[in-house]
């Protein structure tokens, strides 16, 4: 992400991002094809998972991509740094 540039560059960096991840994504919930979207940051800490012996840790602060559906409202969080180092298209679950 560049930092140095304005709202409008980012979106469209955002937008680029999510196209190349997903080419024809869809609402999870409703299948409508447009999203509103932000960037949020979070911090995601160390969580116990209920499974013997089974830990998660992701760390400090993340930033995160949140699509919503402007038809149903239907909200879907990416961990951004997941999403930019992850193999482009990313096939769906039926797909896979």
């Amino acid at each position: 992400m560049n930092e140095t540039t304005g709202p409008p560059d980012d979106f469209e960096e955002l937008a680029g991002l999510v196209r190349a991840s997903f080419p024809d994504i869809r609402c999870l919930r409703c299948g409508y094809d447009q999203f509103y979207s932000g960037l949020n940051r979070y911090t995601l800490a160390r969580r116990e998972l209920g499974i013997t012996g089974l830990v998660s840790y992701i760390g400090d602060d993340h930033e995160i991509l949140t699509l919503a559906c402007t038809r149903c409202g239907h909200l879907e969080h990416h961990m951004l740094k997941v999403l930019e180092g992850a193999k482009k298209p990313i096939p769906a679950a039926a797909e896979q």
